[in-house]
């Protein structure tokens, strides 16, 4: 994966839109990824995720089996908010 030997941290699941994802995230069944390591995490893809929890189906693939947690990639620029004026690391 492209995110191999980069510089990583975890951050809240659903704080991380903007952030790059180091790792898949995904529901099962079907089983196919929401995210994916070295893509953007999208807000719409949270907002299906937590939708999908509060039905009781639970987010496979992250290190965090309580799926709390993402891992990011350290060194993109995070972005957090529209106007793209403001950087948290």
């Amino acid at each position: 994966s492209e995110t191999e030997g980069q510089p990583q941290r975890e951050v809240k699941l659903w704080d991380s839109a903007g952030f790059v994802s180091a790792e898949y995230a995904y529901l099962y069944p079907p089983g196919i990824p929401l995210l994916v390591p070295g893509e953007e995490i999208p807000e719409d893809a949270l907002g299906f995720l937590r939708r999908a929890r509060e039905a009781g189906l639970e987010i496979q693939g992250l290190r965090d089996m309580a799926g709390e947690r993402i891992r990011v990639i350290e060194t993109t620029a995070l972005f957090k908010n529209k106007d793209k004026n403001t950087c948290e690391k």
